[in-house]
């Protein structure tokens, strides 16, 4: 109940409000949607009125009458039923064969049975056959998907005949198989079985997919062989249903198409409004749309041509609608619809009648992948191939990208290219050719946009193009034109001068090309798409003196090269083979020749409707690591199979690899012992695990070296390329960036190694460079001689022996399975540990067992202690005895009443005594109470006795002052000793700490200087 605003002063004394759906039918009555959405009263007098009763009445009866009564109804109030359920009725809406106009009457009545208001309401009944449009709750459009129609079952028969009739199972089993090219072959056989019923295609309503349309059931679809695109769409879909996969329904301006599921997959929502979304997972192999009317064709369509036809419906993003996802709608419980009452079995013409039996081969689409990952993400898992010659084509296919996302087949311009104004790009070649340096300036200067000239009518004048002829004598003096400003010429040229320096620094390789020509292709499947393509890619550098001075352009050492993915692409594509291009470029006299390359592909795309060479030249970045790894794998084979490793790969992947020795990795432990010092060249530091790998690497072991940064990796592989070196081998190093080869050569030069090291990569990679190594390396000559060397390996082996006995003793494990070493570190980890005098004659004493049963007297011991609290603070502490009998315990309780009142006496008689000496009242402890008790005999034995000394002896004061200070310095004695970071025995204190001292000092010194003489040489 709410009260009502001032906005509602003059609204009539009663009112209804009622939101209804404004269709119903059969499907909706089955699915539980509610006919009634809102229902509420308002009482805008000043008055309450009580004992109201709301009626509601259909007409016709499609749905059953009901009242609701309201027991008081507030003044200036508005009240919201929340009952508000009306059931419809069954039978009617299963029998309506046609839709009715109908009207919902709600009356208001009061006490007495008189009418207070009376409102009607229209709602149109549908048939039980009838869809009500995607405006309205489109999803229940699966309601009328029937996969337990008795027709359904007559297709899936016929489908499975003709995936027999294909050599293929027979069995309609889902995705259970977990393949998505059986998945397509399914339904291609349900399309063929379908396509062989013989509908008739029937033109549905006008905007049926707006408002609505009757829907065939499909045993009536093969009873009468006829049906629009909806109710093939329908029976598409529950066939699909029963065959175990999931469908969907699509819908566009009046039309509407199916798709199925590739695996088990689903949208996350019912009803998809984005096409885009629908295009994703089909061109990741994942989803199948097909155009259904094309099986009521006469001849039908192939199923491959109606996959195309459905994908092509999807690009017109202005038509369509919705699609419907008919798992997810199964998942949100929308049931299908009963089956109508029958009086007999369904009356189906045989199939074909009257006309010859259609056969449609299964056809698939084809690059549909064999298998998936089983997760929802859209990548597709590559699992090795059964056969090594199909893995090789799989590699060879994932590192040959001949899709769209390549810039070497659909070159678009960005900020990294950089579009050249040249009308002569063959003179251009030949000028770099020839080692030019050519200036990169811009075309848009202030003076050309201010030039009074008319072009055109110097073109008509003189007979020539004013910007041709300009750009050429920018040429002829060394000049490269752009038309761009200079601000913006500066920053694209920047963008590509670091990127191309960041790409020979870390990857080793030049990646900046001027691309000269351009081929304009198109797809088969989608002529109105122009694609542009580079041809000839010449490599070069940008070069600048200075910030302010302006990039110049230069011809790279790099070879120059045709573009080798668009070759690879227009041979397996569109069977188009160029060979006057795959091996060396025509040349000319001045370098390549451009004009007949550019004529080679001319002839060769001239028949080639909307195909054509396009002369401009581009500055951009391309990267070609991947396709030379192709070409690797494709020309070069046989010869990569002689590596264990890649043969391993290629011919047994699951099996485990075995390598190219049969021993063992080296053992860690016998490094000293199998390796001596003549035999070790590893001029870094290494431990025994990287000694480990280092003789592996020597021997010609396979393996991989794993560690995080700063684990000593690059410092390991120092090693091993020194080690191999002094074994006679050559070892070749590679990386993906170039840093990491940088790093392991200048450890190496730092150690006088360099002049064995050949760089070959980055701008090392120079013919004369490369040629200069070589000839460094060849006049090298060693300055240390042999006899030196064993006579220094001879004596760094005797220290090593000397170091590693010292360490099998510091780890010999004892009987009682300590080690020194261990020992050690457990008394430096526990120093707070109190210790505990336990003494035996030997440390082979006791053996494992009996240190197992020492320790676990400690824990019951440390148990006990926890039950009965601190050993120190126990009343009990004092207790001998260990075992209890009740005679004890008697004489114990006995004793302790004895001492209690005897307690109480010494604590009497002590107080007297220190009364009547007037000495000061001390703590009742044991010393104290020995001290008491000496007391009364030392007082005699001094009764008599002379003591004037302490009072005239001169010295007297200096005494009683030296007592003073002597009480002070015990004082401090025992607050340092309490202090001590462990505790110490009394004896201690009768050590000579000056000697202690020399002797620490002495030893240490000694131990230091052996270890650093011993460092230093095993450094040399």
């Amino acid at each position: 109940m709410e009260a009502l605003d001032n906005d509602e002063a003059h609204a009539p004394p009663l009112e209804l409000h009622c939101v209804i759906a404004p269709k119903v039918n059969l499907a909706l009555q089955q699915n539980a949607v509610p006919v009634i959405r809102e229902l509420n009263l308002a009482n805008n007098t000043d008055k309450q009125i009580e004992n109201l009763t709301l009626r509601v009445d259909a007409e016709p009866a499609f749905c059953h009458s009901r009242q609701w009564v309201v027991d008081r109804l507030l003044a200036a109030s508005r009240f919201t039923l929340a009952d508000i359920k009306l059931d419809l009725s069954q039978p009617f809406l299963a029998e309506l064969t046609e839709a009715v106009r109908g009207n919902l009457v709600f009356t208001l009545n009061d006490a007495d049975g008189c009418e207070l208001l009376s409102i009607r309401e229209d709602i149109e009944v549908l048939a039980r056959d009838e869809w009500g449009g995607i405006g309205h709750l489109p999803e229940i459009i699966s309601a009328f998907i029937q996969p337990n129609d008795p027709a359904v079952e007559t297709i899936l028969s016929v489908a499975a005949e003709r995936l027999r009739s294909a050599n293929l199972p027979a069995s309609l089993d889902g995705y259970q198989s977990g393949n998505p090219k059986r998945v397509a072959q399914i339904v291609s056989a349900i399309w063929s079985a379908v396509c062989s019923q013989n509908i008739a295609y029937a033109v549905p309503p006008a905007s049926f997919e707006t408002s609505g349309q009757k829907i065939r059931t499909p045993s009536r679809i093969l009873d009468k062989r006829l049906g629009t695109c909806l109710d093939m769409c329908v029976l598409f879909a529950s066939c699909l249903e029963q065959a175990g996969l999931h469908s969907l329904v699509a819908f566009t301006d009046g039309h509407a198409f199916a798709g199925c599921w590739l695996n088990d997959e689903d949208f996350s929502n019912a009803v998809v409004d984005d096409p885009q979304a629908l295009r994703k997972r089909i061109e990741l192999n994942e989803l199948l749309v097909f155009e259904t009317t094309l099986a009521t064709h006469t001849p039908p369509g192939k199923f491959s041509f109606a996959c195309h036809e459905g994908r092509a419906k999807l690009d017109n993003e202005q038509a369509f609608k919705l699609a419907v996802d008919i798992k997810r709608t199964r998942m949100a419980r929308i049931r299908p619809l009963s089956m109508p009452t029958a009086t007999g079995s369904p009356q189906t013409t045989p199939v074909g009648a009257g006309t010859a039996p259609i056969e449609l081969l299964i056809d698939v689409p084809d690059n549909l992948p064999e298998t998936y990952d089983g997760t929802n993400s859209p990548k597709l898992v590559d699992l090795p191939a059964e056969t090594p010659t199909a893995r090789l084509e799989r590699w060879k296919r994932k590192l040959l990208d001949l899709s769209l996302r390549n810039r070497l087949l659909n070159f678009k311009t960005s900020k990294r290219a950089v579009v050249l104004d040249c009308p002569d790009p063959g003179k251009l070649e030949d000028k770099l050719a020839d080692g030019a340096v050519m200036k990169i300036l811009p075309g848009l200067d202030k003076q050309s946009a201010q030039d009074p000239r008319s072009r055109q009518l110097h073109l008509e004048q003189s007979q020539e193009n004013l910007v041709r002829e300009q750009t050429l004598r920018a040429l002829e003096r060394g000049d490269i034109l752009v038309r761009q400003t200079e601000d913006k010429l500066e920053a694209s040229l920047l963008e590509l001068y670091r990127a191309a320096h960041s790409a020979a620094e870390e990857g080793g390789a030049n990646i900046l090309f001027l691309a000269i020509g351009f081929l304009v292709w198109t797809q088969k499947d989608k002529q109105d798409r122009k694609l542009r393509a580079p041809l000839i890619l010449l490599p070069v550098q940008l070069t600048r003196q200075s910030v302010r001075s302006g990039f110049r352009v230069k011809l790279h050492e790099d070879e120059a090269r045709f573009n080798p993915t668009l070759l690879q692409m227009l041979r397996q594509d569109f069977d188009l083979k160029i060979p006057e291009l795959e091996g060396d470029l025509p040349t000319d006299a001045h370098g390549l020749d451009i004009a007949g390359i550019w004529t080679l592909v001319r002839r060769a795309v001239r028949d080639i409707a909307g195909w054509e060479v396009v002369e401009e030249v581009v500055l951009s970045t391309f990267s070609f690591a991947k396709y030379l790894m192709w070409k690797d794998l494709s020309d070069r084979t046989e010869a990569l199979k002689q590596n264990p490793l890649v043969k391993h790969l290629i011919e047994t992947p699951r099996e485990p690899y075995r390598g190219n020795h049969s021993s063992d990795f080296p053992d860690t432990t016998r490094i000293d012992d199998d390796h001596r010092p003549a035999e070790t060249y590893t001029p870094l530091p290494a431990d025994a695990f990287q000694l480990a790998a280092i003789f592996a690497a020597s021997a010609g072991r396979d393996f991989v070296l794993v560690g995080p940064p700063g684990t000593g990796k690059s410092q390991t592989i120092s090693n091993m390329i020194a080690q191999c070196m002094a074994d006679g081998k050559t070892v070749l190093f590679v990386s993906e960036k170039t840093a990491a080869l940088d790093v392991v050569y200048r450890r190496l030069r730092d150690v006088g190694l360099a002049s064995f090291c050949l760089e070959l990569h980055s701008s090392k990679a120079r013919k004369v460079d490369v040629l200069q190594q070589l000839k460094t390396a060849w006049e090298t000559r060693a300055e240390l001689n042999l006899q030196e060397w064993q006579r220094e390996a001879g004596r760094l082996g005797q220290l090593r022996d000397a170091l590693n006995t010292y360490v099998r003793h510091l780890h010999r494990r004892h009987t009682n399975g300590w080690t020194v070493f261990r020992a050690i570190g457990e008394m430096v980890a526990n120093p707070h540990v109190p210790s505990v005098a336990l003494s035996w004659p030997h440390p082979d004493t006791h053996s494992d067992a009996d240190y197992a049963q020492l320790r676990e007297i400690a824990e019951r011991i440390d148990l006990n202690a926890a039950e009965v609290g601190g050993i120190h603070d126990n009343p009990l502490a004092s207790i001998a005895r260990g075992d209890w009998s009740p005679s004890w315990q008697l004489n114990l309780m006995d004793a302790a009443r004895t001492l209690a009142s005897a307690s109480i006496n010494v604590e009497s008689r002590a107080a007297s005594l220190l009364k009547s000496t007037a000495m000061p009242l001390l703590g009742l402890t044991d010393a104290a109470l020995q001290a008491l008790a000496n007391l009364p005999e030392q007082l005699v034995a001094a009764y008599g006795q002379p003591v004037a000394f302490l009072f005239t002896d001169p010295q007297s004061s200096t005494r009683v002052s030296e007592l003073k200070e002597a009480l002070a310095l015990l004082r401090r004695f025992q607050s340092a000793w309490e202090s001590l970071s462990c505790p110490y025995r009394r004896e201690a204190l009768d050590c000579d700490l000056e000697v202690l001292a020399a002797t620490w000092c002495t030893a240490t010194s000694h131990w230091w200087g052996k270890r650093w003489l011993l460092q230093r040489q095993v450094r040399k």
